[in-house]
């Protein structure tokens, strides 16, 4: 059988004779490969590439003509995109043998006109290695990944590749190595920008500027990508630096774009994630970050920093977060210290004003309202370990814990104006804000900080008391015995009594359990031996009220509750009372 008889076999006509037995397929086309000559193989590969689609054709193919090379370019990317979705057992090394056939050429000679198909070759190459993650080193493939990316970016549109696959590939790379191997990935991401630098830029100074906006954004989702995988390195060696030169040359003709990459991060969050800056630079670094969120806006910038605000937001909660998870290994006295926690927290108190009329970057499960008020509230999150790490350490927090104090109040702000636009999470958010307040609150007072810590009681109960909806009584009665035992600590006994005996009420257990009537017995006992220490001047005032707190009744406690609207309305609580 000769090759045109071969091929013309091999045509499908949809009847019982069409040829199905593709192993003997094969067998009868290498008897007949052997037999043609050398400028003779090429073309009769590519019919029964055609007709078979059968990757064993593609090598004879190889050196044809460039418009020949399109059909054998379409060919592989359709077997490629079958085969890597399969579930059958095919040897990962074959399915790689196809997806690396495309570019065995070096850039130049591969068909730019077709850089989309490329792509989308190692696309589905990229899904693949996702799937074998768990069962080979995949650490060995993505040598071959970039230097496939990187011929795609020297092929393709620079404009298009940023906006429509540079995100892609920079998640892409992180999801599947930055656990394993945020080293090896701090490398590649220099590279892909270092190509990207390379590229014509002239198509970026025609767009308008909310396409440039939009480029923008893409590229600060990269430098926060970025910035996040060399944390996992101590942002040693990160290439943060060298990706925001790059940015800069892609939208730097833009001033206020240029503005806000120079200032907030070669300016910021380079100098002080991935340069060995001392306290003090970092305490200037970041008052002028503070200083710059105004004076931008003074510029008329207002655009490109609602761009950038969610952004800052997440770079700040990086930095924040490695000092958390690191303060074990560095001492916050020697790297995050009141002061730099102090602009932080003002930074904290900015952002989260700021944020409402930006987009969310941060998910919220199953919510529909897209608020950049979420994130906003997960940045402010990270304010009970200023007080917990701080504690640890023994910093004094005298001057951060009024800021900290109204960052609880907006906090709860922000969860009502979520609350209203129907955030489906609310619920989960308002509980686990008032187990912060609470834990807190109790830390408070073990470190003998008893203004802050009957402050923080005051906000939990407040916001517990009155969203009945939300409310539990378990919860009412433990932070009213835990304030008690504050205000106990502090001397201020008859609000210690007051709460010791409210909490009685809340409490569901208060008459099978001793330790409601011990606390106020506790109170009185102290409370009478302070005045028999006392030498107040006026022995008829004090014994007038020493005789007071110690007839000091559960029915006083709910009396003098009402009438201070201490926790706002308990009325409705108290009316369902009996007392024997």
């Amino acid at each position: 059988m000769n090759a045109n008889e071969f091929v013309t076999k091999l045509k499908a006509n949809n009847t019982a004779e069409d040829i199905s037995d593709l192993v003997k397929v094969f067998e009868e086309y290498n008897v007949i490969l052997e037999q043609l000559q050398q400028k003779d193989r090429a073309p009769f590969s590519l019919n029964v590439l055609c007709i078979l689609c059968s990757i064993d054709c593609i090598r004879e193919t190889r050196g044809m003509e460039r418009s020949d090379r399109v059909k054998t370019l379409a060919c592989i990317y359709h077997i490629h995109r079958h085969v890597v979705r399969q579930d059958s057992l095919i040897p990962p090394e074959l399915v790689l043998k196809v997806s690396f056939m495309p570019f065995e050429l070096e850039a130049k000679h591969l068909l730019s006109e077709y850089s989309k198909t490329y792509w989308n070759i190692l696309v589905d190459r990229l899904s693949y290695i996702e799937r074998l993650r768990y069962k080979i080193p995949i650490i060995k493939l993505l040598p071959k990944v970039i230097e496939d990316a990187l011929k795609i970016i020297e092929i393709y549109d620079t404009l298009q590749f940023c906006n429509s696959a540079l995100v892609f590939l920079v998640k892409k790379l992180h999801f599947l190595y930055s656990d394993k191997y945020p080293k090896e990935l701090n490398q590649i991401f220099t590279e892909i920008f270092i190509k990207l630098s390379t590229k014509d830029m002239k198509a970026f100074k025609k767009l308008q500027e909310k396409e440039l906006i939009g480029i923008y954004m893409k590229l600060n989702e990269c430098l926060y990508v970025i910035a996040e995988n060399a944390s996992k390195t101590s942002f040693k060696d990160s290439p943060l630096d060298k990706v925001v030169r790059t940015c800069i040359t892609i939208v730097g003709h833009s001033p206020d774009l240029f503005h806000c990459l120079q200032t907030f991060y070669s300016n910021t969050f380079c100098c002080i994630l991935t340069k060995n800056t001392d306290l003090k630079n970092c305490e200037t670094v970041l008052d002028g970050l503070l200083v710059s969120f105004e004076r931008t806006i003074k510029l008329g910038y207002k655009t490109a920093m609602i761009a950038t605000y969610p952004f800052l937001n997440q770079f700040l909660r990086l930095y924040i977060e490695h000092h958390v998870t690191n303060c074990d290994q560095k001492p916050w006295k020697d790297n995050f210290n009141i002061e730099i926690q102090k602009i932080c927290l003002k930074l904290i108190q900015v952002l989260m004003q700021r944020l409402k009329n930006c987009n969310q970057m941060l998910k919220c499960d199953n919510c529909q309202v897209k608020s950049g008020l979420h994130d906003g509230l997960r940045l402010s999150f990270l304010v009970k370990h200023f007080i917990t790490v701080s504690l640890s350490q023994n910093i004094l927090l005298t001057d951060i814990l009024p800021i900290i104090y109204d960052i609880i109040n907006h906090q709860y702000k922000i969860l009502a104006e979520l609350r209203d636009l129907g955030c489906v999470n609310y619920e989960k958010c308002f509980r686990k804000l008032q187990t912060d307040v609470h834990n807190t609150a109790i830390s408070l007072n073990k470190a003998q900080y008893y203004e802050f810590s009957t402050k923080f009681f005051d906000v939990y109960l407040t916001y517990e008391i009155n969203q009945p909806q939300l409310s539990d009584s378990k919860n009412i009665s433990r932070a009213l015995y835990n304030k008690s035992i504050c205000e106990l600590d502090s001397k201020v006994y008859e609000n210690a009594l007051i709460d010791a005996f409210l909490s009685l009420v809340y409490s569901k257990e208060a008459l099978s359990s001793e330790k409601y009537m011990s606390l106020v017995m506790d109170i009185k006992a102290k409370e009478l031996k302070s005045k028999e220490d006392d030498e107040a001047d006026d022995e008829a005032d004090d014994d007038s009220r020493k005789e007071s707190l110690q007839l000091f009744s559960v029915l006083n406690a709910c009396e003098r509750a009402l009438g201070k609207k201490m926790y706002g309305n308990i009325k409705p609580f108290l009316m369902d009372l009996k007392f024997r």
